[in-house]
């Protein structure tokens, strides 16, 4: 089975981790975030320190947001597979740069932190 990104998706992270940020682009929960001018929907190929977003939030909004979490929504994941960048602050496997893990066929960490930083 193909892996899916099923949104809404089930994120989890440490209380302790959260950051308030305020959007430049709409998101959903679970989507990556790269500062570009703002807080925005990370690309695929975004070489940037990226977030995860722990709520949803339009232009403007404040939300939640931390440098790593659990997302327990996937489906068609392999245990020991990694999780990539994909269009849209999206997520899929073997593809892109590596932000992540499954540790079963639904759940993933996310520490979107390892993305390469440009100097």
């Amino acid at each position: 089975m193909a892996l899916a990104d099923n949104k809404p998706r089930v994120v989890e992270a440490p209380r302790e981790m959260h950051v308030n940020i305020v959007l430049a682009a709409a998101c959903e929960v679970g989507d990556m975030l790269a500062y570009d001018s703002g807080w925005k929907l990370a690309g695929a190929s975004t070489a940037t320190n990226v977030l995860v977003a722990l709520e949803s939030g339009a232009i403007g909004d404040t939300i939640s947001a931390s440098p790593v979490a659990v997302i327990k929504s996937f489906t068609g994941g392999t245990a020991g597979a990694v999780l990539s960048t994909a269009a849209n602050g999206g997520y899929q496997s073997g593809t892109g740069y590596t932000i992540g893990f499954f540790v079963n066929a639904t759940d993933a960490v996310v520490l979107p932190g390892t993305l390469p930083v440009s100097p």
